[in-house]
């Protein structure tokens, strides 16, 4: 078994970190209803337990278990918030506390299952993503590894993989570690492969992470309005989805009909009684671009990337969305943007009042804000217009994205705990989260239910979106570009730093 050595350049850099969760290893057992039961009909046995793991692995022993160290990247506004990676953490969980969320009960049961049947013990330790690339640095350059499995968190900390610091998922096989399964229905392929270069795949991510199953971009909907003023026309809103009808023009259109501009000032604010669309416009772009069929990034037949934006004769329709959006939230569309990058606090607020006919933000902001409001829907981002190929949601930008050190000690044990977390989080956790959490919790209707499987199945992103913290911020284009009337510059002026940070990128990843 492998020593836990905590260097001292990482002491130093991590004095304010928490170890948030020791294991299930001398604890209560979890909770009858969770996955760590082993009797009864529905039991996992070790012969059977996860599939895709062969029968019988195991590391080490219950009392002599191998240390498996997550490192997690949290951003400090995230801490202890719904939108902090619990499915991998948990800063406490009272067995006994009969209002405990399920989905923690759910996650605490998966992970005594885990350690149970491989011989592990899951050691998460949450760092903030500031530092995150520093710290395994300083761990690279001390000889010892610290760590098995990074939790990065994909706006800041994708370019940990181009500095080589994380084992090639293809290529585990070559260190007997090849115990992910990437072709299963838990990891997300649409992100995996986005995130690939010529073969190689340095992160992956998919249900086991609650910040991409919540991160999903919609549409709010207030129905009460809605129906009030739009439903004898249009039949019900999802109606309008399911006819294809859902763009941005219907969105304008709707916005302004409803809006009524109490003070007479020609412009959307929060002292007119009812309200359009409401948006702090800040990352709900990046959502609303990727809803509209924007590609950021092409990949050809031979792997090579190029960015879109930077070809005048593919930028159409990133033009196009521009425009409209930079009408809608600036013209007299009944659009109100109460203030850029407060992390949409000020529009859900609003849209929560009842005020606001629609808002645009991720799912699990209905938790944070709308636990209270009695009549809204969920629906998708809208599309650019009806010839769009289909509905497209984006992930907000701090998916986590799990990764393994390359210089971890315990590979193989490392990479079969991910897949093991991973396959259980589809049966139990994601059923948890996603079904009650989101279905029933989140939405007032079983259609919304049903649009949220229609979004959970249109997720979408690709190379330059993904790298964006690599690409001069490309994934954040929107949120600026928006507040200017376009321009056939407007494009053009970022197009050499584009291709100079791309081409540097790849390069890296080539000898990563």
């Amino acid at each position: 078994m492998k020593k836990n050595r905590i260097g001292v350049s990482f002491l130093l850099l991590c004095l304010t970190l928490a170890l948030l969760f020791t294991g299930c290893k001398g604890q209560k057992a979890p909770p009858e209803d969770t996955v760590a039961t082993d009797t009864g009909e529905d039991s996992k046995t070790e012969e059977n337990w996860v599939p895709t793991l062969p029968r019988g692995l195991s590391f080490g022993s219950e009392t002599d278990p191998v240390q498996i160290r997550f490192l997690i990247a949290e951003p400090s506004r995230n801490k202890g918030g719904r939108f902090s990676e619990r499915s991998i953490c948990l800063e406490d969980f009272d067995e006994t506390d009969t209002s405990a969320s399920k989905v923690d009960s759910k996650v605490y049961g998966r992970n005594c299952l885990v350690e149970k049947n491989l011989g592990v013990l899951i050691l998460p330790t949450v760092i903030d993503d500031g530092i995150i690339t520093n710290t395994l640095y300083n761990d690279l350059l001390s000889g010892v590894s610290d760590f098995d499995v990074l939790c990065g968190y994909q706006a800041h900390d994708t370019a940990i993989a181009a500095a080589g610091l994380l084992a090639d998922f293809n290529t585990l096989g070559s260190q007997d570690a090849d115990y992910i399964a990437l072709e299963q229905d838990y990891w997300s392929q649409t992100y995996n492969e986005a995130l690939s270069y010529k073969g190689k795949m340095f992160w992956i991510t998919g249900e086991l992470s609650l910040r991409y199953l919540g991160g999903m971009y919609c549409t709010f909907v207030n129905l009460d309005r809605y129906k009030a003023m739009f439903e004898a026309e249009y039949g019900s809103i999802y109606d309008v989805v399911e006819a294809g009808e859902w763009t941005l023009d219907t969105m304008m259109t709707m916005s302004r009909a409803i809006w009524d501009d109490t003070d007479a000032s020609g412009k959307a604010d929060e002292n007119d009684s009812v309200l359009g669309f409401v948006t702090e416009g800040c990352d709900m772009l990046d959502g609303m671009a990727i809803g509209a069929g924007v590609n950021f990034s092409e990949r050809d037949s031979d792997g090579d990337i190029s960015i879109t934006f930077a070809d005048n004769s593919k930028t159409q329709k990133a033009f196009s969305f521009t425009g409209k959006m930079h009408s809608f939230l600036y013209g007299d569309y009944g659009a109100y943007v109460p203030e850029k990058f407060n992390h949409s606090a000020t529009s859900m607020t609003i849209f929560a009042s009842g005020k606001a006919l629609f808002t645009h933000d991720k799912i699990y902001q209905a938790e944070n804000y709308l636990t209270d409001m009695k009549n809204y829907g969920i629906i998708p981002s809208p599309m650019l217009d009806s010839e769009q190929n289909g509905y497209r949601a984006a992930i907000h930008d701090g998916c986590t994205l799990f990764g393994l050190y390359r210089q971890s000690e315990s590979l193989a044990a490392a990479a079969a705990t991910l897949e093991a977390m991973a396959a259980i989080s589809h049966t139990d956790v994601t059923t948890a989260y996603y079904d009650e959490a989101l279905k029933s919790r989140y939405s007032r209707d079983p259609q919304s239910a049903k649009m949220i499987d229609l979004i959970r199945d249109s997720v979408y992103i690709d190379f330059a979106f993904g790298w964006g913290n690599s690409l001069n911020a490309i994934h954040n284009f929107f949120r600026d570009a928006v507040q200017k009337e376009p321009t056939s510059s407007m494009f053009r002026k970022y197009a050499s730093g584009w291709k100079e940070a791309l081409n540097k990128l790849t390069a890296s990843l080539e000898e990563a």
